[in-house]
């Protein structure tokens, strides 16, 4: 079993060992200009410290109003302006955040909203990072295959149903749901991948 997790928190060389010797092989981190992104300082204490960088992509994302394929088309070119300005390799994945506990209704929106952000992001295939009733609405449709930001490709599969909303991460193909296993100082979600 390998253990990922995701963190607001700027994470250090040391406290990126701290987690890699406790068991976690991946971090998610997210893209751009603010108080819970990384830079390339950051990206380079992660893998330096053994760890995956897998990258986030969210600004608002929290209402179903945010979705619609013109907010798509802008984060899109945003996030693809942040991932080189890290150093994140061309080809690898951007997971695009749907923050808010979607419902049937609201699928068509959030799929014209990664319409649109696969209309402007060339360089970079399109993850969705959502409820796993966003991730059975957008299975096989309109996302790429992809693999983690810096590192290679796992193949993940579908893992148990924990509660009514639960985090994912979706890996064309194969779809990883988030299990979530503890909360700990400067973590977030914690991921299970097979």
């Amino acid at each position: 079993m390998t253990l990922g997790f995701d963190c607001a928190t700027k994470l250090t060389a040391a406290s990126a060992k701290r987690l890699k010797d406790t068991g976690f092989n991946y971090a998610a981190r997210y893209l751009g200009n603010s108080w819970k992104t990384f830079n390339t300082a950051e990206a380079k204490a992660v893998q330096g410290a053994g760890l995956k960088l897998i990258s986030i992509f969210q600004k608002s994302a929290n209402y179903s109003g945010y979705f619609t394929e013109s907010q798509g088309v802008s984060d899109g070119k945003e996030a693809e302006r942040y991932a080189r300005a890290v150093g994140q390799p061309e080809g690898s994945a951007i997971y695009f955040a749907v923050d808010f506990a979607a419902q049937p209704i609201h699928m068509r929106g959030i799929l014209n909203y990664i319409t649109g952000v696969k209309k402007t992001l060339k360089g970079y295939k399109v993850g969705l990072y959502g409820s796993y009733a966003v991730m059975q609405a957008v299975k096989g449709r309109l996302i790429t295959t992809g693999k983690p930001t810096h590192g290679p490709a796992v193949k993940l599969q579908t893992s148990s149903i924990c509660t009514s909303f639960i985090m994912t991460l979706l890996w064309p193909v194969w779809l990883l749901i988030v299990i979530v296993l503890k909360r700990a100082q400067g973590i977030g979600v914690v991921y299970k991948l097979k």
